[in-house]
């Protein structure tokens, strides 16, 4: 190597070493642990966490101690909290929720305790019908029947009448007893009844279908005395006799009874 200032110059031989340089290998990093425990700090006692690093090659551990930090100063006390309230109304589709302080904890708003917050909140959309339900099995009525029989109420045997209810699908019947009411006492004597009136009974000959073939005959006619709808009852000619030398023309006898 030469350098060179005005006109000297120096020169020195110079022997550079190359050397090659290679990928290091990857680091290994260690295991750290914590564990509580307590240590001698200027002759006393106290409690902490040691913490242990463990070289990745398996070397010495080491032990590094860190007491615990001095316990902070108390607290202030807070504020006393506020109950809070709700009162809501309804207007046509819209619902107001109105969130206030309820100072004396009575549930009811007081013109002195204040709103703090309101929510408006609109009726859903009328949601889309329902199927119809399926019909209903027909309803099935129980069988009713009465009989006459006895029991015994209040020690005594007594007249009555047993209900018995006997369900549709033909389960147990039920049999409940009413007994007789008490013989009332006897009634004042009735007035005279009206004079009876007869019905007016008038006969005519005609003629009727009896057993798919025309007969003659006599219709018996009751019209009733009030003048209400006649009834009208065909009595048949009776069978033709024996051929005699005279004939008479009979006519049937009608007997009414009152």
């Amino acid at each position: 190597m030469t350098a060179s200032l005005g006109d000297k110059t120096v020169s020195k031989n110079i022997v550079i070493d190359v050397i090659e340089l290679k990928n290091g290998e990857d680091g290994k990093s260690p295991t750290v642990t914590a564990e509580r425990g307590t240590n001698e700090v200027d002759g006393t006692t106290i409690t902490g966490t040691w913490v242990t690093v463990t070289p990745a090659g398996g070397g010495t551990p080491s032990r590094t101690f860190i007491p615990d930090g001095k316990n902070g100063e108390n607290g202030r006390d807070g504020a006393n909290g506020q109950t809070i309230s709700v009162v809501t109304s309804k207007d046509g589709d819209t619902t107001t929720i109105k969130f206030y302080v309820d100072s004396n904890g009575n549930g009811e708003q007081d013109g002195d305790e204040p709103i703090i917050r309101t929510a408006v909140i609109k009726d859903g959309q009328k949601g889309a019908d329902g199927q119809a339900g399926a019909n209903g099995a027909d309803g099935k009525s129980p069988t009713v029947t009465t009989e006459r029989g006895t029991n015994t109420v209040d020690g005594k045997e007594v007249n009555g009448t047993w209900l018995v209810v006997t369900p549709a699908d033909g389960g147990t019947p039920t049999r409940t007893f009413v007994a007789d009411g008490a013989k009332g006492e006897k009634g004042d004597k009735g007035e005279n009844g009206a004079d009876g009136k007869s019905p007016t009974v008038t006969t005519e000959r005609g003629t009727n279908t009896v057993d798919g073939k025309e007969v003659n005959g006599t219709w018996v006619i009751v019209t009733p005395a009030d003048g209400g709808t006649p009834t009208r009852t065909f009595v048949a000619d009776g069978a033709k006799g024996e051929k005699k030398e005279t004939r008479e023309k009979m006519e049937p006898t009608v007997n009414l009874q009152p």
